[in-house]
């Protein structure tokens, strides 16, 4: 079978499924992918963002949900107003590469140091915090890609996508924690991350793809 009959039968599935037309098919393609690896690389997260309340302490749970909601009320501003200023396929990026950095960093801290209270902590609302923020500007690229009528057809497609990955991530985490460890489960989501941070890339071509098709209709 040919690529491009490949390609077709794709776009016939798509089609059948989600009522995707030809021309969305590699947009629509691209944000699945993205979200799965976007949801699968924070669920990789939360059973060792959970381990990481228990080591600073499940009697003192409430002051981890205290410093999420503080850190949230600081950074959500900031990260709003570059959002706003800053086009999201150039902003995007350079936000998952600096999250897939922390996460190096606490593999790092993590070897280096064992069942530190403070440096649990510092994980637990880190990855608390940029979850809440990561997924609310992945919806509005979305809507910065897509057209509204778009969105009505395609979106919960693309949700999908989310909802595959949050089923993915605990499954791999059973099958390679034992395999691999826990710490290393850090840089498997930072890899996860990274990816988000090249789609985010191969969006903005899809988009200007978009644009170009508009204006010559």
């Amino acid at each position: 079978m040919t690529q491009d009959n490949n390609s077709s039968w794709f776009a016939r599935l798509l089609q059948i499924v989600a009522k995707v037309e030809p021309r969305e098919v590699r947009a629509v393609s691209i944000s699945f992918v993205y979200f799965f690896f976007l949801m699968a690389s924070y669920f990789i997260l939360r059973p060792l963002r959970d381990t990481m309340g228990s080591v600073y302490g499940v009697e003192h749970l409430q002051q981890l949900f205290t410093g999420t909601f503080v850190l949230s009320f600081i950074v959500a501003p900031i990260y709003a107003g570059l959002a706003s200023r800053i086009r999201l396929s150039s902003f995007l990026p350079w936000v998952y590469a600096f999250i897939a950095l922390t996460l190096v960093a606490f593999y790092l801290l993590f070897g280096a140091v064992h069942n530190d209270r403070w440096v649990a902590a510092a994980f637990y609302v880190w990855t608390s915090t940029f979850n809440l923020l990561t997924i609310s500007v992945f919806w509005s690229l979305m809507a910065d890609i897509f057209a509204s009528a778009q969105a009505k057809r395609l979106f919960g497609f693309i949700a999908a996508g989310g909802t595959v990955g949050t089923i993915f991530a605990p499954l791999f985490v059973a099958r390679f924690v034992d395999t691999i460890g826990t710490n290393p489960l850090l840089l498997v989501s930072a890899a996860g991350f990274a990816v988000t941070a090249f789609l985010v890339r191969f969006l903005e071509r899809e988009k200007r793809s978009f644009a170009v098709a508009d204006k010559e209709a």
